[in-house]
């Protein structure tokens, strides 16, 4: 059996070349650091309880609070082993955790401060099934205690897994457990598998209802499933408001207060607002006008679009997919289907959206995170910022050492730019900082969990300082609709199959600005509107 490089005491995190040397394994060490006021007391909330839910939000230290909540359970001899299950970006950020863990003191639990430290082995570190097959039976056999993995990895090895566990007290952490809110997939079953059998059980999240109510089924399936029981179908006909188009609008009225307040049974919910002096995000708008080659494309497609999708030739979900090429167009790039389904690839040698970028650029000071919905939209401003002698990161799926990037983002003060993708670097980084004020939206898509979740990447921890989140919008396009929604957490499927041609002109907004002002003046109340960031 192959054997594991064996680590010096003195073996750190450490910079070569823009190079990160990632460490397979390690022992935990505290560091003396005053707990935030937050930290406490959902310690002192959950330290009891088997099933835990951290609903923190973003920045608000919720991997510290969860370890040391294990650690006091392996202090009182309550579990062996903690698996701790996670995006793969999110791995390293466990490793962080662990080598510098901040103690939440413990009243008269004198075990706990002399609970030798524990071992730590990330298993996704290895690339392929059989070295990671072979890292995880070590692991077991010397003892290590946390089990860091990601999702997919457990997906290929949990039936060993299950295997190794057997006679053992284990806890399971999911952490950004919105990767389960699906309860179809593989690896939720897989999860709910592996959670069956564990002694304690936590799901974390900042944004638990990211695109509605239903969100919540699959994490408390994991959970414990005698909340809102074993079967979606019986848990969406009892809560949920349904459309024709078989889409969620909310919860129905006589059953909000019976669902919160089963959601929050095992779990707690904090907001910064709440627990901490961050300033408030300040949000802008930049506007931007195509150029007309631009706009003759644009127009075109829109009006195909239009057209398919007022004959039934689009259904629904793919009438909103096909309308993000249109989005696509007003970034400079894109690829769209004329009416025979031929695909058009459309490139316009100087995109307005990006001079409309390098001019917001010339204005700025200090650090700026860049979000794009598409890597082409990366390779663009990578390009640009290179023009201009910006020194920047990138931060895709095809990037190499993400990590090194991210810290060259935050430790170098001549790297200005972080360009990435939501989807991508969204969860888990840290990109606060002093001189980090600014964070721009170039493009974006349909999901509100994308958004909520890398709006907080600049706000959070300690930082004195406003944050200002600019998006950039072209006026008479589907971005206005886009951007609007993102922001209100509107059905983007109900909007568009209401009216497609205002949808993507940005009529819809003005259409339902004059609905509301009718109702004020004594129309037809309307439903309420589910709304995420009240959980």
């Amino acid at each position: 059996m192959t054997k594991l490089r064996k680590l010096k005491p003195k073996d750190k995190w450490v910079w070569r070349m823009g190079y990160q040397d990632k460490k397979i394994r390690g022992r935990m060490k505290r560091v003396a650091r005053k707990p935030w006021k937050c930290q406490v007391e959902a310690f002192n909330k959950l330290k009891d309880k088997r099933q835990r839910a951290l609903f923190l939000e973003m920045g608000m230290g919720k991997t510290m609070l969860d370890i040391n909540i294990v650690e006091r359970n392996r202090a009182l001899g309550l579990q062996d082993v903690q698996i701790i299950l996670a995006p793969l970006d999110l791995c390293e950020t466990w490793v962080e955790a662990l080598e510098e863990c901040v103690d939440i003191p413990i009243v008269n639990e004198a075990d706990y401060e002399v609970a030798p430290a524990a071992t730590w082995c990330n298993i996704s570190q290895k690339s392929d099934r059989g070295a990671r097959l072979r890292t995880l039976q070590e692991a077991f056999k010397e003892g290590t205690f946390y089990i860091i993995m990601n999702y997919e990895a457990l997906i290929s090895l949990g039936f060993e897994l299950e295997k190794l566990l057997r006679g053992k007290r284990y806890g399971v952490t999911c952490d950004e457990s919105t990767m389960i809110k699906h309860w179809h997939t593989n690896r939720t079953k897989a999860t709910k598998r592996l959670g069956d059998e564990a002694i304690f059980r936590c799901v974390m999240t900042g944004t638990p209802i990211p695109q509605g109510p239903q969100d919540i089924f699959g994490q408390y399936w994991f959970l414990d499933d005698t909340i809102y029981g074993h079967r979606y179908v019986a848990f969406r006909w009892e809560y949920m408001i349904i459309n024709q188009y078989k889409a969620i609008l909310g919860i129905k009225d006589d059953m909000i207060e019976p669902f919160y307040d089963r959601m929050h049974a095992p779990a707690v919910v904090m907001l910064k607002k709440d627990y901490s002096d961050l300033p408030d995000k300040i949000f802008e708008t930049i506007h931007y006008e195509l150029s007309p080659a631009e706009k003759k494309a644009y127009k075109t497609f829109a009006a195909e679009w239009t057209a398919q999708v007022g004959k039934g030739e689009l259904a629904a979900s793919n009438a909103l997919t096909a309308s993000l090429r249109l989005a696509q167009i007003c970034t400079g790039h894109g690829g769209a289907f004329t009416a025979t389904q031929e695909r058009v690839n459309l490139r316009f040698k100087q995109p307005a959206k990006l001079k409309a970028l390098s001019d917001l650029i010339d204005r700025l000071d200090g650090k700026f995170v860049i979000w794009c919905a598409w890597l082409e939209n990366v390779a663009q401003i990578m390009k640009m910022l290179k023009r201009k002698q910006i020194d920047a990161v990138d931060y895709t799926g095809q990037t190499k050492d993400t990590r090194g990037n991210e810290l060259r983002f935050r430790k170098n003060p001549n790297c200005r730019a972080f360009v990435g993708l939501p989807q991508k670097g969204g969860r888990g980084l840290n990109l606060q900082g002093d001189d980090v004020k600014t964070a721009i939206y170039f493009s974006q898509g349909y999901n509100t969990e994308h958004r909520l979740q890398s709006t907080d990447r600049i706000h959070r921890g300690e930082i004195k300082h406003h944050v200002v989140i600019i998006d950039m919008i072209c006026k008479g396009t589907v971005e206005v609709n886009i951007v609007r929604g993102l922001r209100e957490n509107t059905n983007f499927q109900d909007s568009m199959m209401q009216d497609p041609a205002a949808f993507i002109s940005g009529r819809q907004h003005d259409k339902e600005e004059k609905a509301r002002r009718k109702e004020a003046r004594g129309g037809k109340a309307k439903a309420k509107k589910f709304e995420p960031e009240k959980y």
